[in-house]
């Protein structure tokens, strides 16, 4: 359930060393033929279409730009943000010190575009969260129950780690 520490300190995010994710990218034929048939379609864009291929494209790296930006400027201002991480493995990141705590939290879509959060228990929590959250379970599930608005659907309590 919990793999929180500090990404100062330690990068959880890709727990999986390079090589392994390159192997993995190597033994997935469709990812190599989405990507010959990606960059055969863009290299024709530009050559019949070099105008609008440039304006749509220079719009996509700037779109993704102001998304980064913005959240970046969102944790600043508010020291918390929940995000999306996976599928169904989300981030509540906080800034304290200088350097960037996580949580990785686990959810289930719903019906309806809800979401369900797996929340541990309270033993559970104080067993296994990180040092700096052990005493902050209900003010964290407040701060994403606040992120999450009504795309909330229910916390569903879990002794299940992971």
């Amino acid at each position: 359930m919990f793999e929180g520490s500090s990404l100062k300190s330690k990068n959880t995010l890709n727990q999986m060393p390079a090589t392994t994710r390159m192997k993995k990218l190597y033994r997935n034929p469709a990812t190599w033929v989405a990507l010959v048939l990606f960059t055969a379609m863009t290299y024709l864009f530009f050559q019949k279409f070099p105008l609008v291929a440039s304006i749509l494209y220079g719009s996509l790296i700037l779109y993704i730009v102001a998304r980064q930006i913005r959240s970046v400027l969102r944790l600043r201002r508010q020291g918390y943000r929940f995000r999306g991480a996976g599928r169904e493995r989300f981030l509540y990141e906080e800034l304290a010190d200088g350097e960037i705590r996580h949580l990785v939290v686990y959810g289930t879509f719903m019906p309806k575009g809800k979401m369900g959060i797996y929340w541990p228990t309270r033993e559970v929590w104080q067993q296994q969260a990180p040092d700096w959250a052990k005493n902050r379970r209900d003010e964290i599930f407040d701060r994403i129950r606040k992120e999450l608005g009504n795309r909330f659907g229910q916390c569903i309590e879990t002794d299940r780690v992971g």
